[in-house]
């Protein structure tokens, strides 16, 4: 809203006075409405809706205090700023006009200048109120957004996503609650730990979206055999806790047994348990009252559960059973902080800037009385120097000397980024239309003259005090909704990257480019143990050194980030504090600066890692709310990496396992414990040589290698299923011998079959179930257990078959002796194109120097030797079938 349009309604049943209201405003640049009773003035005001009134007091008909009652009680005219003409200065009618509504009054005679300034005020005040209305509306969309937001996080933060339950921090505090409860009313209360007998062999076996499945349907079995009131969570992994209120041992014992048959009648088949053929639970029951803490209850559920775990599983037993577990060490959830209570606001602080004494003497006494605290400034060539030194909420501009421009000083506190939001009143000897509004155009807020006084002084300093006051705690709100809303943005983001990402690399890197964009450091840290858990070494950082984080290896348990990682206790460090290094451990520091906060990543007792944070861009302390939504990201990420660890972790297993299997196959067909690696290595060679091709160029990436070599060492995993009596035959296989020995190809796929079943997508897999069926296909379809042909024989088959042959004829078998590199290379040449592929071959002459190198520095304990071989040199075909 600008002076221009602002519509301006004169009230007064004086023809005389209106029509020198009118020229006076006309000529200050507002629209005049004009109404000469106070009938015309409500027909008007609700017609025109003027930003002021002018409203006489005295009128026939319908008084002025009337027309205001009349016009406050209508809802589109009752913000409407209503100046009161009166011609008496009765104290008790100057209270009645601003009972009745009115913003301010001005007596008779009338006396243009103030009646303008007083205009000027009112509408200057009502275009905060309105800029003020605007901004609660953007407010309060924006607080809408945020409420939907916090509460998505909230959800998420309290519900565990695959049960539905609570999760362990919600259960906690429910259970907190509900002790409470049971302590003053001196009840009891029943604790049920249980945890899914043998769940990891369930995952193992079935795999784990099976596993999701089955602990879905064990919570909702949970649920419906427990009692509407019980408290349910999910205390981590397969292991879930419920709180029976109003109930004793027994009582929470009949839950037990009740849940535990509920989960057993289920009946989710479950291979690998060796307690029966399908899901079951083992339970532990305890209960107690106000006079023992509840995690002594909880402990002693946990130990009961581990009793029943002793005695053989799918049980339920009591906290009064003798049986003592390990001792396990809990460490306790980091409690909330919350943030310190805003400072109470004092008088206004006024900055004048005076250079003749005498009116410097009156408006500083003028200024004081009424408003609060004031300093003086003599010269416009001080003022912003004195500005910036007392922060003041209101300068006030005496125009009364050479000493000081209004303009010059105006303009000088405008183009400062600390003092341009401050408001500015100029108090002139000339204040017309041309010159107010060149001071406005400048940058003051409001102009007097100095006639006025020391009460129109007091009021449009106050006016403007509270006007900044308003605009300074909205711009504040809107900073800390900001900043609210950013840090959640950052989180919900993170969890999204997360929930899609099982890169552990990837998932790092993206935990600290977040970490420094929430925390707003330069310098950031990720710390997880190493293999051994002896020490913490940095995993990913940004802001530090290669050679720094190559030094860097702190003890568990010492120095800040070992501590944290222990206690899973969050350190702050503040700059009162002295400065925190691990010199002694590396001779660098790992932490430029301080503030410091070291976070545990990870939650309740499962931490995997510890955050640090440092090198602020402000150099500011971590605030409370800072500092928890760290501790949230922390959560969020721990909860990530462990899952991440958690996969690794079996698919390293997974491949153990399968190698296991391949070396077990590979000790029952011969002495050598080598043929693996040395087979393997062959096909990386072979690979490695085609690639330089442009026919497998393509084909032949790093993703094939990767799985060339994890799926090589399977190739003749189904001889496992071979008797030894013709595995390990010394002389030639007979029809009937060499049958059941070709059964070992479809045998080892079906064993590497059954494993993809459980675990689809493994692409190292789906090759190694390849190479297994297909390597003993010959290029020419004379080959088994398919007869394929040519290029229909997948190429990791084609190359391991080269391999494989070439291992058995240079190394010694029990049905015959080593060949030489030459003699073995001579005869894998000459079938090229019948038993082998023509560019396998190839590339087996390109790396045949290497083949020899690697023969003979992996050979076995009996080297490779010319021997006489007892099955005859020139039945070349029938050797190698046999191999």
């Amino acid at each position: 809203m600008t002076e221009a349009a602002t519509r301006i309604l004169v009230v007064d049943d004086n023809p005389v006075n209106v029509r020198i209201l009118t020229r006076s405003l006309q000529k200050a640049g507002y629209e005049v409405s004009e109404a000469y009773d106070g009938f015309r003035a409500v027909d008007i005001a609700t017609e025109v809706l003027p930003d002021v009134i002018l409203l006489d007091i005295m009128m026939p008909g319908r008084n002025g205090l009337e027309v205001c009652s009349i016009l406050k009680a209508q809802p589109s005219t009752s913000h409407i700023p209503i100046i009161f003409v009166t011609a008496q200065s009765d104290p008790e009618e100057v209270v009645k006009a601003f009972t009745a509504g009115g913003s301010d009054y001005v007596s008779k005679p009338l006396r243009p200048a103030e009646i303008l300034a007083r205009v000027s005020v009112q509408v200057r005040l009502r275009k905060a109120e309105q800029e003020l209305v605007s901004r609660n509306e953007m407010s309060e969309n924006l607080a809408t957004e945020l409420a939907k937001t916090n509460e998505e996080l909230a959800l998420l933060s309290r519900v565990d996503p695959l049960t539905k339950l609570l999760n362990r921090r919600a259960w906690g505090e429910a259970a907190n609650q509900e002790y409470d409860r049971a302590r003053r009313n001196n009840t009891e209360y029943g604790i049920i730990m249980m945890d899914v007998d043998y769940f990891k062999r369930f995952n193992d076996t079935l795999g784990h979206q099976a596993g999701d499945e089955c602990l879905k349907k064990v919570a909702a079995a949970v649920t419906t055999a427990s009692r509407t009131m019980d408290i349910i969570g999910r205390y981590g992994g397969e292991e879930f806790v419920i709180l029976i209120p109003e109930a004793d041992l027994g009582g929470a014992h009949i839950v037990a047994e009740r849940i535990r048959t509920a989960i057993w009648e289920l009946s989710i088949e479950h291979p690998g348990s060796e307690v029966d053929t399908v899901v079951t639970a083992s339970l532990g029951v305890a209960s107690g009252d106000g006079s023992v803490p509840l995690n002594r209850t909880i402990s002693q559920a946990d130990d009961a559960m581990y009793v029943s775990k002793k005695k053989g599983r799918n049980l339920v037993s009591t906290s009064q059973d003798t049986f003592e577990p390990p001792e396990k060490k809990c460490i306790q959830p980091s409690t909330t902080r919350k943030s310190a209570v805003g400072e109470n606001s004092t008088g206004a602080k006024v900055l004048l800037v005076c250079a003749n004494q005498a009116d410097a003497t009156r408006f500083e006494q003028d200024i004081a009385s009424e408003c609060g605290q004031v300093f003086r400034v003599s010269s416009d060539d001080a003022v912003l120097k004195r500005a910036m030194d007392h922060n003041p909420n209101v300068i006030v501009i005496v125009d009364s000397s050479p000493q000081v421009n209004s303009t010059k000083c105006i303009r000088s506190l405008k183009r400062n980024a600390v003092t341009n939001n401050m408001p500015i009143v100029v108090i002139a000897e000339d204040v017309d239309v041309d010159n107010k509004q060149s001071l406005i155009d400048a940058g003051a807020d409001e102009c007097l003259t100095q006639e006025c006084t020391k009460e129109t002084i007091a009021r449009c300093i106050r006016l403007l005090y509270r006007v900044d006051r308003v605009q300074l705690d909205l711009l504040e709100s809107y900073q800390w909704r900001g900043e609210h809303s950013r840090s959640l943005n950052l989180l919900v983001d993170l969890c999204d990257v997360l929930a899609s990402n099982s890169n552990l690399e990837e998932a790092l890197q993206r935990i600290a480019v977040t970490a420094a964009e929430l925390a707003c450091c330069r310098r950031i840290s990720i710390m997880l143990p190493d293999a051994e858990r002896k020490y913490l070494r940095i995993v990913e950082s940004i802001g530090i050194s290669d050679e720094v984080i190559e030094k860097t290896k702190i003890p568990m348990g010492s120095a800040v980030a070992g501590k944290v990682y222990e206690t899973g206790s969050t350190k702050h460090t503040e700059p009162d504090t002295q400065a925190i290094s691990v010199d002694q451990y590396h001779g660098t520091k790992v932490f430029a600066s301080i503030p410091l906060i070291c976070v545990p990543i990870g939650f309740e007792s499962r931490i995997v890692g510890v955050l640090n944070l440092t090198d602020r861009a402000d150099d500011k302390p971590f605030t409370d709310q800072e500092s928890e939504y760290v501790e949230l990201f922390c959560k969020i990420s721990g909860s990530a990496i462990h899952g991440i660890l958690s996969e690794m972790s079996r698919d390293e297993a997974r491949d153990s396992i399968m190698l296991g299997l391949a070396k077990l196959a590979e000790h029952r067909d011969t002495d050598t414990g080598k043929h693996l690696d040395r087979v393997t290595q062959y096909c990386q060679m072979l690979a490695e040589e085609l690639a330089k091709s442009k026919k497998y160029e393509s084909q032949i990436d790093e993703a094939f290698m990767a799985d060339l070599e994890r799926a090589v060492p399977l190739h003749d995993i189904g001889k496992v299923a071979i008797p030894d009596s013709i595995l390990l035959k010394p002389g030639k296989l007979n029809e009937a011998e060499l049958s059941v020995m070709k059964t070992h190809a479809e045998m080892g796929t079906a064993t590497i079959r059954s494993i993809i079943e459980s675990a689809p997508g493994v692409t190292f897999l789906e090759m190694a179930a390849e190479v297994a069926n297909f390597h003993h296909e010959w290029f020419d379809g004379n080959g088994y257990p398919c007869g394929l042909r040519g290029q229909s024989i997948p190429l990791a088959a084609r190359i391991a078959t080269v391999a494989d042959v070439y291992d058995a004829l240079t190394t010694k078998r029990v049905y015959k002796d080593a060949f030489t590199h030459e003699r073995s290379s001579a005869i894998i040449t000459e079938l090229s194109g019948t038993q082998f592929d023509p560019d396998v071959i190839e590339a087996f002459l390109g790396r045949e120097n290497d083949f020899a190198t690697l023969a003979h520095e992996l050979a076995d304990d009996d080297p490779c030797e010319s021997k006489t071989v007892t099955h005859g040199l020139t039945d070349q075909p029938a050797l190698i079938e046999q191999e």
